[in-house]
């Protein structure tokens, strides 16, 4: 599993190659990549804030150190240049790319533009990843993100593949995301989640498949993000079980029945309508909403319902277009020296919060500091209060 703290190291074996690990000789504050050579000595130290593109604005500064290579995807070019010298691509979330040319003394490796005869190694990486995670899928065994404990020659997961798919638009993946999709939530989903009479199963690898087609311009079938299964969990132990029983539902299905939610509806019935959300969260205020992407044709939207008091009725719902799952800039820029702020009960990000940017992070969900946004205007893009009766 990846250690979101630490610094990334690139270190040669005596083979000659290359490999990626986390380790804490070097550095344990994640804001770093070191190259070394086979005896351990550094042959350069990169400050991540200034080489990679987007680091300050993505990049969580937490009291355990940098948060930001969760999602990461990472690998090598297997095909030297004129020179003979091999490149490591690194891809955070947000999609950017570091390219360092891993040079040895008495040339120190570098970074260097990332350039599109780069994207076969991505796309190649990206698509065997998908392969081998189905093919897992379908052995009932779990895949699992590189661990980086030890040396590899590459960083991937089945989150991450998935996750990158998206954000390159890559067709060819489409296949292996909808089979992930449609897996048995066993083994896409992990973790319990308490909430108010409910308790519900994230699914985040389907999610990403979801986020990922959205994104590559197909529709997900629509089988559920959260399964609510009335499981006991956290002292909750008359929690509801919800089922449809003639789910799952598509888009356009949601998309025609939005119109018939109801003021002070209770949520079994809203589960009932139109299934499942994507995300559960709450904003700023400790005010809890459920997050549902509607795959209507020709214009997708993002809807979000509010919880009354009790998180047990609907209080209010607003319609935005583009959609959260759309990528770029999603907001104006206002002043990014505000107070950072932080999820009750989480550690404080020391970070400087950052008003440009998407609206969806690293695991698909809803940026917890842009619901504060949300109603501020500076939203890009419309979005409508519904006329509920």
């Amino acid at each position: 599993m990846t250690r979101p703290f630490s610094d990334l190291v690139i270190q040669r074996a005596s083979s000659g190659s290359w490999h990626f690990l986390h380790s804490d000789v070097y550095g344990s504050r994640g804001g770093f990549v070191h190259v070394v050579d086979e005896k351990g000595n550094v042959l350069e130290r990169l400050k991540l804030s200034q080489n990679l593109p987007g680091f300050d604005r993505h990049a969580h500064e937490t009291t355990a150190g940098y948060m930001w290579n969760d999602r990461l995807l990472a690998c090598f070019t297997h095909r030297t240049d004129q020179e003979g010298v091999e490149r490591a691509i690194v891809c955070p979330w947000w999609g950017e790319r570091l390219v360092i040319e891993l040079r040895l003394p008495p040339c120190p490796p570098k970074v260097v533009p990332a350039t599109s005869d780069l994207n076969g190694s991505i796309s190649e990486l990206i698509t065997e990843g998908l392969r081998k995670t189905i093919a897992d899928f379908e052995k009932g065994t779990e895949a699992k993100q590189t661990d980086l404990s030890c040396p590899n020659d590459f960083i991937g997961g089945p989150i991450s593949y998935s996750h990158h798919a998206g954000l390159i638009q890559l067709r060819e993946a489409e296949e292996y995301l909808r089979k992930l999709e449609a897996f048995s939530p066993a083994l896409t989903g992990f973790g319990w989640v308490s909430f108010s009479d409910f308790s519900y199963h994230p699914h985040p690898a389907r999610l990403a498949a979801q986020t990922a087609l959205r994104r590559i311009g197909s529709s997900p079938v629509g089988h559920p993000a959260l399964s609510f299964s009335g499981a006991s969990f956290e002292g909750n132990t008359n929690a509801k079980k919800l089922t449809i029983k003639n789910g799952p539902f598509d888009g356009e299905t949601k998309h025609s029945r939005v119109k018939r939610v109801k003021k002070n509806m209770p949520l079994e019935d809203l589960y009932t309508l139109i299934g499942a959300p994507d995300y559960i969260d709450r904003n700023t205020e400790g005010c809890f909403y459920w997050r549902y992407d509607i795959d209507a044709t020709g214009a997708p939207f993002t809807l979000l319902i509010w919880l009354n008091d009790t998180q047990s009725k609907i209080e209010r719902a607003v319609r935005y277009e583009p959609p959260f799952w759309s990528t770029g800039d999603l907001f104006s820029s206002r002043d990014d020296n505000e107070e950072p702020i932080c999820p009750p009960g989480h550690m404080r990000l020391a970070l400087r919060f950052q008003r440009t940017g998407p609206v969806l992070g690293s695991d698909n969900g809803t940026i917890w500091a842009r619901t504060k946004q949300l109603d501020d205007g500076s939203f890009n893009g419309h979005q409508e209060p519904l006329e509920l009766l």
